[in-house]
């Protein structure tokens, strides 16, 4: 049976780290448990050193702003197991979840809980290859959420993954406010922060099919997102309806014409949901 990698990410969670990592600890057999520190400034290391010597830990420091993805590429790119399941700091997992979970899985497939509840959703399991191959979460985002659904989307448009569920009963989330949510998101906010990710997101999967490639190197990516979040703050504070991003394409030479050149560009606007705004 394959083993398994759990890995969790903490800042400034520590209180609920100090609930789930028991439970992870407890799993037992070939399976193994990664913490990673994202710069948290309540000390996770040293207390995950400290009571659950054998426990994996990665330090990140000098992070002043947590980004889920990178945080949990770091927690993958030292895996030892040919699986990764990644769980966050607020979500308790029976003991003995990784010996229930092994028969399902298979080559072709990644695992999420059904149903899905919003405080359980970045909960998955993928084959390490799987998700090595698809260049992992993307670190370009900010914000909550997006990430993982990025990670699911180009499992399966990309990757040739099928997803496969397990009971979403067996998932617990500890409840806990927006504010403790956010304290390290960034100063985009939860709501402007949809936008931004939602956006980028989208005109990240065009130029992929343009391209023709599972992944675009991050040079781009950084210079894309950062074109993107400069687009909708600078009309979010007006009340604006609407942001616009005009990308240029990829390795499009312009085309001589009498008297000029035509070059192609592709427009993208954002229309604002105010109504949704929370």
């Amino acid at each position: 049976m394959p083993g398994i990698s759990f890995i969790t990410t903490c800042k400034g969670r520590l209180a609920h780290l100090k609930e789930t990592l028991p439970l992870l600890a407890a799993q037992g057999g070939e399976h193994e448990v990664i913490v990673v520190d994202y710069d948290c400034p309540q000390g996770a290391a040293a207390w995950v050193a400290e009571n659950f010597p054998t426990v994996r830990v990665v330090r990140e420091s000098n992070a002043p702003e947590f980004k889920a993805g990178r945080a949990r590429n770091l927690g993958a790119a030292v895996a030892r197991q040919p699986w990764l399941m990644f769980v966050d700091a607020d979500v308790r997992l029976p003991p003995a979840f990784g010996n229930y979970i092994q028969p399902a899985l298979a080559p072709g497939r990644y695992l999420r809980a059904a149903p899905t509840q919003a405080d359980t959703y970045g909960t998955c399991l993928v084959a390490k290859q799987d998700f090595e191959r698809q260049g992992g979460y993307d670190e370009v985002l900010r914000g909550w959420s997006s990430e993982d659904d990025d990670l699911y989307s180009r499992l399966e448009r990309y990757g040739g993954c099928t997803l496969a569920t397990f009971p979403g009963a067996l998932l617990t989330a500890l409840v806990h406010d927006d504010a403790l949510r956010m304290q390290f998101r960034g100063s985009d906010g939860k709501w402007l922060g949809h936008q931004i990710n939602g956006f980028y997101l989208h005109i990240k999967y065009d130029l992929m099919r343009l391209l023709a490639a599972p992944r675009l190197d991050m040079p781009l990516r950084v210079s894309l997102y950062e074109e993107v979040r400069r687009a909708v703050l600078a009309v979010a504070p007006q009340e604006a309806e609407r942001a616009s991003v005009t990308v240029a394409v990829p390795g499009d030479d312009a085309v001589r014409i009498i008297g000029g050149k035509v070059r192609r560009r592709w427009v993208y606007e954002l229309e604002f949901q105010r109504d949704r705004e929370s």
